[in-house]
């Protein structure tokens, strides 16, 4: 036992030092989470994507086409920029970022309306970026919707003399009553940018310690073989650690509130957080076993941050992904964390509701400590004893 907390106290002391010898450990440590929580956070700001440009061809030039172009341009969700006298005008705007939504108004749109017939019109969105469409489109199709009840309940008012408590009833005999739950504003912004976050401390844990680690590696400063090699990388990770608590505590009680972040409540999302940097450590230190120097912890984090969230079910059902692919996320630790924190940000902050995504990360605790130590210790654990080694063995 001795052997062990000596190992460990100076483990902790040496990392220390090393973190301000090694200068991009330090720089990373505190660059990380003071830059990149900010940065994410202002590019989502604004929340949701409004008042999409849009460029108008109005080849009926009536009344009833004025009248659908300044409806649509009152939606908050589209913002006509042009009116155009060609197609081809507006698809060089779109073409050249200038619009990203097309709307084309026949000649004959209102004079089929007034022969009782239905009257279309034609909408291109640029599709290319997935959120944007998924505004612009629902606010193009409210506006014509809300005009095309107004011309219907206009028609049998005046012309078939139904009173207007039946109009309603006639126009739109069925109402949708549409009740958003958890986050009413689909704002797209307040949902991704909270999992962004956390995910700058399952980065910062795997780089600085896999970097501190592997760099002293090559300098003959640690090696696996050596005494007590779990217990040394440990007390590395634990010399570390006030800057992973600390960039916690700025995401979570700077940035969040900062920029209104939704969450529920901000000491259960810290308690959060902390159980992710506890399920980490084992997680973390089985990925630097694995490494051989230092450069690897940039290359695994390039290859390892995106699709760990991506597959994680946070923005994405987890339901409509291969199942194999479900595998290797169920045994994530970053896994159960994002998706307790989606409860924590729009849900509930009960412990209650968030015990079997505990549950779950106390699983991987426990299994990459096991994992872990038989790794590292893989070379000691399948030795063969003293007499069943080959004479070849024996010799020095």
């Amino acid at each position: 036992m001795k052997g062990i907390l000596k190992a460990f106290a100076g483990s902790v002391r040496e990392e220390a030092s090393a973190m301000f010898r090694i200068r991009p450990v330090i720089f990373m440590l505190l660059m990380i989470p003071l830059v990149y929580p900010m940065v994410v956070s202002w590019l989502y700001s604004a929340g949701s994507a409004v008042e999409r440009p849009a460029v108008i061809i109005d080849q009926d030039n009536s009344a009833l086409s004025r009248t659908l172009t300044v409806w649509i341009d009152a939606t908050r969700d589209v913002k006509v920029v042009g009116r155009l006298d060609s197609v081809e005008e507006g698809w060089q705007m779109i073409r050249r970022n200038k619009a990203e939504v097309l709307i084309f108004i026949p000649p004959d749109f209102s004079t089929r309306v007034k022969q009782g017939k239905q009257a279309d019109y034609k909408v291109w969105v640029n599709s290319a970026n997935i959120f944007t469409m998924g505004m612009a489109l629902p606010g193009v199709y409210g506006a014509s919707g809300t005009l095309g009840a107004a011309i219907g309940a206009k028609y049998l008012m005046a012309a078939k003399g139904v009173p207007p408590s039946v109009v309603a009833a006639r126009v739109q005999p069925i109402e949708t009553d549409m009740r958003p739950e958890f986050l009413p504003a689909g704002s797209y912004g307040d949902f991704l940018t909270c999992g962004i976050l956390m995910m700058v401390i399952h980065q910062l844990m795997l780089l600085c310690t896999g970097y501190s680690i592997g760099f002293q590696k090559t300098e003959g400063r640690f090696r696996w073989s050596d005494p007590w090699p779990y217990t040394r990388a440990l007390g590395r990770l634990v010399a570390q650690s006030p800057f992973y608590v600390g960039a916690a505590a700025f995401i979570v009680y700077t940035v969040i509130p900062l920029f209104g972040w939704p969450v529920t409540s901000l000491n259960t999302m810290m308690l959060l957080y902390g159980a992710l940097m506890v399920t980490m450590v084992p997680f973390t230190l089985l990925i630097t076993a694995l490494l051989r120097d230092h450069i690897g912890a940039f290359e695994l984090l390039m290859f390892l941050s995106a699709p760990v969230f991506l597959m994680s079910g946070f923005s994405w059902p987890a339901d409509q992904m291969p199942e194999y692919l479900r595998t290797i996320s169920a045994i994530m630790p970053i896994t159960p964390a994002l998706r307790a924190q989606r409860v924590v940000m729009l849900k509930s902050s009960s412990l209650a509701d968030l015990a079997p995504y505990l549950h779950w990360m106390a699983i991987h605790f426990a299994a990459y400590t096991a994992v872990g130590i038989a790794v590292v210790n893989r070379h000691r654990i399948f030795r063969l004893p003293g007499r069943f080694r080959t004479a070849k063995e024996v010799l020095p």
